[in-house]
């Protein structure tokens, strides 16, 4: 079954050139209509220029459709050349990293690169300024100039995974509909108001009454078990 295409948020700044891996797969010869049949994304392959910032990096992909595997490269985000930073044969398991504002823009300053055996980190260390955020993994999209300035990705998910996801996270709030809701200038709003004042006369009428069936019940319990004294025997005659 084909994967699901979610696309996650775009983290960084917004300057630069937008650029997106998926249409380099889309685009490609006899490719037409490919994303709906994807059934799992891998990177394969990471490429990066690494300073203070992330001035460049790419991806290789290995797409699988249909049971068969096609290998794709990226586009090169950011400026320079680029030197290979993973593993051969590894596969990219997890992406995080910073960003920052770099001489008036926020830039990506920081990547690291989570494969089967070790993480690769590339950019700089940590700066108090720095923006965490951690990138699910699957093809790149992002914006880029001199440097890369943001970076998101497009996630394949499994259409079952998806609907469970979607299921657990949905809060039900109710509200009531137009016709629950009475006017005060309508005539149910007089009748209402009056059923609710004749509910609340007969509450108070049975809470007093019952009030006093109490009270006397108290006054002859009390005269049951308290019986009056006898009076003084009158005075013998001399």
């Amino acid at each position: 079954m084909a994967a699901k295409t979610v696309k996650s948020q775009k983290f960084g700044g917004t300057g630069g050139i937008s650029h997106d891996d998926i249409s380099i797969i889309t685009n490609a010869q006899n490719f037409s209509g490919i994303i709906a049949s994807i059934n799992k994304v891998d990177i394969i392959s990471v490429s990066a220029l690494c300073a203070d910032t992330i001035q460049s990096v790419q991806f290789t992909y290995n797409v699988e459709v249909l049971g068969l595997l096609y290998t794709f490269q990226g586009n090169k985000y950011g400026s320079g050349n680029t030197v290979i930073i993973s593993p051969p044969g590894g596969v990219v398991r997890g992406i995080s990293g910073r960003y920052r504002s770099f001489f008036g823009s926020y830039v990506i300053s920081n990547l690291v690169f989570q494969f089967d055996t070790t993480n690769y980190t590339c950019g700089s260390t940590f700066n108090p300024d720095d923006i965490d955020f951690d990138l699910p993994v699957g093809i790149i999209f992002g914006s880029s100039g001199d440097l890369v300035d943001s970076l998101g990705s497009y996630v394949f998910v499994d259409p079952g995974q998806l609907a469970a996801t979607v299921t657990s996270s949905i809060t039900t709030t109710v509200f009531p509909s137009s016709s629950d809701v009475i006017s005060p200038n309508s005539d149910n709003f007089a009748t209402t108001r009056s059923k609710s004042s004749i509910i609340v006369a007969l509450s108070l009428t049975t809470g007093i009454l019952g009030s006093c069936f109490l009270v006397a019940m108290g006054i002859f319990l009390w005269k049951k078990f308290h019986p009056r004294a006898n009076a003084a025997p009158p005075l013998a005659n001399n």
